[in-house]
């Protein structure tokens, strides 16, 4: 197969990367509020980095609102069959970005170290008065 059939197969141009596939869409939508290109840059870069640890995410849904002077981020993810959502609050927009991506990542890896438990056996339980022989049964 040549490098042009690969492309064709995963329906992207010479010009993209096959990387772009898996790309992380960051979706920003504004309450009351008119969003700018660099309000969406900062958006796309701070929630982006998810993109790199969790290969499983593929939407990221960003509301931004105003509410008495605070900018009110509220981000939603679906991740490993649940959905996780975290907001934030400041005067600044990008203090308030900043904190809803931290509170994201760690939200993520607290359900991803919950999956990752629920794999492993647990180890039988030994009660400290037995020589830790099976108990007999008794009639």
């Amino acid at each position: 197969m040549d490098s042009h059939a690969k492309l064709r197969k995963y329906k992207i141009t010479e010009k993209q990367s096959l990387i772009e596939v898996n790309h992380l869409k960051v979706e920003l939508e504004g309450h009351h509020v008119d969003i700018t290109e660099s309000m969406r840059s900062i958006a796309t870069k701070k929630f982006g980095k998810f993109e790199k640890r969790y290969d499983r995410l593929s939407v990221v849904n960003i509301i931004v609102k105003v509410e008495r002077n605070a900018q009110c981020i509220e981000a939603k993810v679906r991740f490993l069959g649940d959905t996780i959502s975290v907001s934030s609050s400041d005067k600044d927009f990008y203090k308030a970005i900043e904190l809803a991506a931290i509170k994201l990542g760690r939200s993520l890896e607290s359900r991803k170290g919950h999956i990752d438990t629920k794999g492993r056996e647990k180890p039988p339980i030994i009660n400290a008065d037995s020589d830790g022989l099976e108990p007999e049964e008794y009639n």
